[in-house]
């Protein structure tokens, strides 16, 4: 794992998050793995040539970074983080820009020839706000790559079916250059079925409509959503994720919330959703007019889950704690759920 210094906060965090799940032996990282003495640059490109996939972490100074004469580094052919990038291109390495801080993948005219390539390659943003939701989605993305091999980083990814929740339970990822320096292909989660829930603008659009005011800023449209659905957004609420689900007909979501309900192996009408009884199912009123069904769980990790249903526009949706366990957790989803998560025709 390599980076700017600027980035450094963003690569600790994602660096010490991929260590905890995969072990030290499995990341690279320059300043920890790198013996005083050795050769810097040999040992960076031994790294990145030995990897499966790099992960180039883009702050909003990577590409204006200056060294102590002003110039900027990038046009340096010995700065390390082109050498890093260039080596993993040269070798036809997989190369995921990752985004943080709101900066943007650098446009062609503005990036050395030699790392001209890297603007073709699908990149994704890390925001601090939904940090946990997109980290998930990166991992889940990983995972693809390891069952899928290099060549499909290529071309948009198409995600394998689905898995039993629509978000990943680990939140691990490397940074920038990340080499995943693993003698096989690196192990991630599983990256759930994509829909062709965001080839639909007018979908996409009606569907963001729905959401409440407070929460709508934070959704992005999103590629993996359900299979049958028409469009799909992922959002964020405190310290929890949300995915909504716009499906072309009710019969079409009734059958999508029955079959997560079997999943979890939850009884029709059974248990009850609180924050001290958080496993059951249930209808729900809005204004004494019903609106829909949902049930809630508590995964094999303690993080709290909910998924329901508005039959008024045919909307399926499912949201996850992911900071937090126990009654506090359950009872801040049920809290967002009734001020913030709703939908509102």
């Amino acid at each position: 794992m390599s980076y700017r210094r600027g980035d450094s906060g963003h690569a600790g965090r994602l660096y010490d998050a991929l260590s905890s799940r995969f072990g030290t032996d499995n990341v690279f990282m320059d300043v920890d793995t790198i013996d005083p003495g050795a050769d810097f640059a040999e040992v960076i490109n031994r790294a990145v040539t030995s990897c499966d996939v790099v992960i180039a972490l883009i702050g909003r100074g990577w590409l204006t970074a200056n060294d102590t004469e002003g110039r900027r580094r990038l046009e340096d052919p010995n700065d390390f983080v082109r050498l890093e990038l260039e080596s993993g291109l040269a070798h036809d390495i997989v190369v995921i820009p990752t985004c943080v801080q709101g900066a943007a993948v650098p446009s062609t005219e503005e990036l050395p020839p030699s790392l001209a390539p890297l603007v073709g390659r699908q990149a994704v943003e890390l925001r601090d706000i939904g940090w946990h939701d997109d980290v998930a989605r990166l991992i889940r993305r990983l995972e693809r790559l390891a069952e899928a091999g290099k060549e499909e980083e290529k071309a948009p990814v198409e995600p394998p079916p689905r898995r039993r929740s629509w978000r990943s339970k680990r939140l691990v990822v490397p940074a920038v250059a990340a080499a995943l320096g693993i003698a096989g292909l690196v192990t991630f989660l599983a990256l759930r079925g994509s829909g062709d829930g965001g080839s639909n603008p007018a979908a996409v659009s009606r569907l963001r409509s729905l959401v409440p005011p407070i929460t709508r800023p934070t959704c992005d449209q999103i590629s993996w959503g359900e299979e049958s659905a028409r469009a799909s957004l992922g959002c964020s609420g405190a310290n929890l994720s949300v995915e909504y689900h716009l499906f072309p007909d009710k019969e079409t979501m009734a059958g999508w919330y029955v079959q997560r309900r079997e999943l979890e192996r939850i009884e029709p009408g059974s248990g009850a959703c609180t924050a001290s009884a958080f496993r059951g199912e249930g209808g729900y009123s809005i204004g004494g007019s019903a609106v829909g069904r949902y049930f809630c769980f508590v995964d094999s990790e303690g993080e709290s889950e909910l998924v329901w249903t508005d039959v008024r526009v045919g909307v399926g949706s499912e949201a996850n704690i992911h900071e937090g366990k126990g009654r506090a957790a359950a009872a801040s989803m049920l809290r967002q759920w009734r001020c913030c998560l709703r939908l509102q025709p």
